[in-house]
């Protein structure tokens, strides 16, 4: 996610008042990290996942976002997932924000260079931490979505078939099937 620029601890409403520059901002326990625009390949990445997640969230009655959109766990940390799920609000509507329904069900990285510490570190232990039930962070280069959960010491690493039910959710499972999923981005 490039470099911090903290020289203080920023909030998210400092965050919200900067111009929009093309650069992604976000801040964890303070610390501010900018990112620049995501290339064509990774965009790739990021829209061909959300269209084998969303008739899936569809039918589970949950609804899907990718960045940019704000995730804001408190006022020192707000991130953008490259693809996150969010419940229903409890009336049974879509939400319209993150403080619709206050948690997710998924939150997703597409490795960059610029993103690879803090996708895997940072942005990691901030998901654990607010108890978001899977974190997946997805790898290109070596074709590979590894699975994280609240309580893992250790990532779950799919190169073949990743399967996900949300925590809670009936019905089916989605069932990825990742060989053909990283084909699409490649272009192969």
């Amino acid at each position: 996610m490039g470099m911090s620029t903290s020289r203080k601890r920023w909030t998210a409403a400092e965050i919200d008042a900067l111009p929009a520059d093309g650069f992604r901002h976000e801040i964890i326990d303070g610390e501010r990290f900018v990112t620049p625009a995501p290339s064509l390949f990774h965009q790739r990445a990021v829209l061909r996942l959300a269209v084998l997640l969303l008739p899936y969230c569809d039918a589970l009655g949950a609804d899907l976002g990718f960045a940019p959109g704000d995730v804001k766990f408190s006022e020192f940390d707000q991130v953008q997932p490259d693809v996150f799920v969010l419940p229903f609000t409890a009336d049974g509507r879509r939400p319209t924000r993150f403080s619709d329904v206050g948690r997710l069900l998924l939150a997703v990285e597409v490795l960059s260079p610029s993103s690879l510490r803090t996708d895997r570190v940072r942005k990691r232990m901030l998901y654990q931490a607010q108890g978001v039930p899977e974190y997946w962070i997805v790898d290109v280069d070596v074709l590979t979505i590894e699975r994280w959960t609240p309580v893992s010491v250790k990532a779950e690493v799919f190169s073949d078939v990743l399967e996900w039910q949300p925590v809670g959710a009936h019905g089916a499972v989605i069932r990825i099937d990742l060989v053909e999923y990283f084909r699409s981005v490649l272009q192969e």
